[in-house]
């Protein structure tokens, strides 16, 4: 389920016709960027998972905080995240190759687990 979500937000990405690079600051190499997509993702599903558990907490703050957990150990800014965000939106060759990695890097996991 997961990765067809992954896949639908790939292919809404590469349909987009806007390819005008934008004027903005730092942007996070590749690797830096998927580091902390996954990270991201991964925290996301975990409250997703409790979520539907029904443990009762405040969620929202939860994962704003999670969030803020995950800048701060990749020692970035939520700013600089988003204009990374911005810049591989408008490149989604690039972004498409960044979410194969991080697919490859999870199947890897997955099997070193079993």
């Amino acid at each position: 389920m997961k990765i067809l979500k992954l896949i639908t937000l790939l292919l809404i990405i590469s349909c987009s016709t806007d390819s005008k690079d934008k004027s903005i600051g730092k942007v996070l190499t590749a690797s830096e960027f998927a580091n902390i997509l996954k990270a991201l993702h991964l925290a996301e599903a975990k409250h997703t998972l409790q979520k539907s558990n029904s443990i009762k907490t405040d969620s929202s703050h939860l994962i704003e905080s999670k969030y803020d957990s995950i800048f701060h150990a990749h020692s970035i800014q939520e700013n600089i995240f988003n204009q990374s965000m911005d810049y591989y939106l408008d490149h989604p060759k690039e972004l498409e190759s960044i979410y194969d990695s991080i697919l490859i890097d999870l199947r890897d996991k997955k099997s070193n687990l079993r």
